[in-house]
């Protein structure tokens, strides 16, 4: 979960708010934070930012939309959803929330 927090805090050392909010919203589109696939390395304050970011924040259709084209995106271009998923889990693996996200 590094990326997120990392990415987030980087756009907003740079004044970019939007930017920083899609830094968490893109890897949340199911709005739990126990849903990450992977390992959580971010600090127990961190990880509670992200989870009080996520419970106050209202997605709109721009987080939606992102959202989206990151469930059709692999390194080399785009590519199915389900295809995306089994991606994820393959690299990530697999928790209670894979199925409802």
């Amino acid at each position: 979960m590094r990326h997120i927090i990392d990415g987030y805090k980087y756009m907003k050392s740079l004044s970019y708010d939007i930017c920083a909010r899609i830094c968490l919203t893109h890897s949340f589109p199911y709005k739990d934070i126990r849903s990450y696939n992977g390992q959580n390395d971010c600090a127990t304050e961190e990880t509670e930012f992200i989870k009080r970011f996520l419970d106050n924040t209202e997605y709109d259709n721009y987080d939606r939309l992102i959202q989206l084209c990151d469930a059709l995106a692999l390194p080399d271009g785009a590519t199915y959803i389900e295809k995306r998923l089994v991606d994820v889990v393959m690299r990530r693996g697999f928790n209670d929330l894979t199925i409802p996200k």
